[in-house]
């Protein structure tokens, strides 16, 4: 976290064909090693973000094309807040790859001294920065290019050469150019995340609309979902795997929605034709979704989520590998959630009970390696 005081402006910069730089560093060094090949760069930097789509791996790209082009012993990006009313933030990496995190920094401006964030980078010396800078080579020298799209400033470059060492007009132009490729990509990704994350929001409040159907499912949906990625995560399941277990478990009972609460409750026996409501609704939700693009991944989750490897579940009555494994996960996580969960028919069953379900059903009803996870995350403590 950023620690308390005072942030320094930075010294008095002059502008250059190359930018923001002080005459100062210019005649403190002779040049550096020659420059690598900069389209040879980019292209390592495009290739790196794309595998990944995310903004951990751009990060990661970044740096490195840093470490490469530029010839420095620390990087970092600085990442602008989602909303107006936010904090920036910033990742620092080390030569050796480790890294730091800073929450809650002051924005470029203020710690470069400048009204605002034109186009042109800054230079500096490492102190400048203040408490959010590592404490050691204040006097260092340290430069900074802003990522901009549509003048929009999404994130900031910043580099540091070893004590006593400086940038040249060539590695100037080169971390300009940096800046400006990793526009397309963090753009891309930040982008990306900003739909990702409304689609989420607007599953959740799906979610919460089909679990108020009923007092006693409450917040139910968004327990499974998580429990069902924390399975997933632990299984080593891909990102977009992950991604498709978090919003099949939001979204997997929407077919409850239109069935009455007095069914859903019941406190005595079902009729077959109450029965036979309930168990239609994994179908009643593939039909609410089907029509929408994009949530094809999801519809086996949804259909799916009451069959259980012996065939004995519904509504098709799978076995095995007929099963895909996104549904086995979700099927354990459900399960896990209804069984230890207090009902207006039954109350909840204890650790020890739901172990003893789970191991009897180990392999037989349900998939063996998610249920030995599940069983690890419970010994654990583990909740959402």
């Amino acid at each position: 976290m950023l620690s308390e005081g005072p942030v320094e402006a930075a010294p008095a910069i002059v502008p250059s064909e190359e930018g923001w730089t002080s005459p100062v560093q210019r005649a403190m060094l002779p040049d550096m090693p020659p420059t690598p090949d900069l389209p040879l760069v980019l292209r390592q930097l495009d290739a790196a973000a794309m595998r990944s789509r995310t903004l951990a791996a751009t990060r990661a790209a970044l740096f490195d094309a840093a470490f490469t082009l530029l010839g420095c012993h620390r990087a970092a990006c600085m990442l602008a807040p989602v909303n107006s009313d936010g904090a920036w933030s910033m990742v620092i990496r080390e030569h050796d790859g480790s890294t730091t995190e800073r929450a809650e920094i002051p924005s470029p401006a203020m710690l470069f001294g400048r009204p605002g964030l034109a186009s042109a980078p800054w230079t500096g010396e490492a102190w400048a920065l203040g408490s959010i800078w590592p404490s050691r080579d204040a006097d260092a020298a340290v430069a900074a290019w802003p990522i901009e799209v549509e003048e929009e400033t999404l994130a900031v470059l910043v580099v540091q050469w070893p004590e006593g060492g400086t940038t040249t007009a060539e590695r100037a132009a080169d971390g300009r150019q940096l800046a400006e490729h990793a526009a397309l990509p963090f753009g891309t990704v930040l982008r990306f995340e900003e739909l990702e994350a409304v689609g989420t929001g607007a599953m959740r409040a799906v979610a919460r609309m089909v679990d108020a159907v009923s007092p006693w499912t409450m917040g139910r949906s968004e327990r499974v979902a998580a429990w069902a990625v924390e399975l997933g995560r632990r299984l080593g399941l891909s990102r977009r795997d992950l991604r498709h277990l978090e919003l099949g478990g939001l979204v997997h009972d929407i077919g409850k929605l239109g069935i009455p609460t007095a069914v859903l409750d019941k406190v005595g026996p079902l009729t077959t034709a109450e029965r036979d409501l309930i168990r239609s609704h994994p179908d009643l939700g593939v039909q609410r979704l089907a029509a929408i693009p994009g949530f094809a991944p999801l519809l086996p989750m949804v259909r799916h989520h009451h069959e259980l490897l012996d065939g004995s579940g519904y509504p098709l009555g799978l076995k095995d590998d007929e099963i895909p494994l996104l549904v086995r996960i979700l099927t354990v996580a459900d399960v896990f959630d209804a069984m230890r969960s207090d009902r207006a028919y039954r109350p909840g069953l204890d650790t020890d009970a739901l172990i003893g379900v789970l191991r009897s059903g180990s392999g037989s009803r349900f998939d063996a390696r998610v249920v030995e996870v599940l069983l690890a995350l419970i010994e654990e403590g583990w909740e959402p």
